[in-house]
């Protein structure tokens, strides 16, 4: 079993708690990580002993992207977390790499045109392509400087959390040090978009993202 001892695989959310639960279980089942935390509104009996459940307000999607900034850094005592969703999660145990460690951030790689909805409004993600919050590996050291964003002056076209961090907020970031890998790299460590995996898929790299992706995933498995 790989251990991560510096690694606390961590989960927020108010909605699909049974899905995001299955991720949690799947995501540590040959994954020793330092705590396997599930925040969360509602009640709820863990699947199983590692899990460890606890409360917090409902949030919505521009509460959820708040807390991540603000106050995830609150839950996690280790040097860096893995975040996961109901739709993005371990796939491949021995695609990981220490290296991943060596940053401060890593997600899915995003195209290099990123469209928003609704509105259609298009983002050039040409100075940073990494990327999806989802699946994403993060550092105690980033969740203190996202802590910093005061996000209800936010105004911007998206207020989802990967997007602040990895675009609107992309200088502050680097400013403070913090390291983003490049899209290859990160694309070895999850995949969201065909149109941005490097050569990677969801049979090659560590983790993934995307309710497509997923639905495809869970239909081999039970094929």
């Amino acid at each position: 079993m790989l251990s991560l001892p510096d690694v606390t695989l961590i989960a927020v959310s108010s909605v699909e708690l049974d899905a995001t639960l299955m991720a949690l279980t799947i995501s540590s089942h040959e994954i020793e990580f330092a705590e396997v935390k599930f925040l969360t509104s509602e009640p709820i009996a863990p699947v199983n002993s590692k899990i460890k459940a606890e409360l917090i307000p409902p949030l919505d999607f521009r509460g959820y992207s708040k807390f991540i900034l603000q106050e995830l850094h609150k839950y996690v005592s280790t040097p860096h977390c893995l975040v996961i969703q109901a739709d993005g999660f371990v796939l491949n145990a021995d695609r990981w790499q220490n290296r991943f460690l060596d940053y401060d951030y890593v997600g899915a790689p995003w195209p290099m045109e990123l469209s928003l909805q609704p509105g259609n409004h298009l983002l050039n993600m040409s100075s940073n392509q990494v990327g999806n919050g989802g699946f994403s590996l993060r550092s105690k050291r980033l969740l203190l400087e996202t802590a910093k964003i005061d996000f209800d002056s936010l105004d911007f076209p998206c207020h989802s959390e990967d997007l602040l961090i990895c675009h609107y907020f992309l200088d502050q970031m680097l400013a403070a040090g913090i390291k983003f890998p490049q899209p290859q790299l990160a694309a070895q460590f999850s995949v969201e978009s065909p149109n941005a995996a490097f050569g990677q898929s969801p049979e090659t790299s560590f983790g993934f993202h995307g309710k497509a992706l997923r639905d495809e995933i869970f239909s081999k498995v039970l094929s």
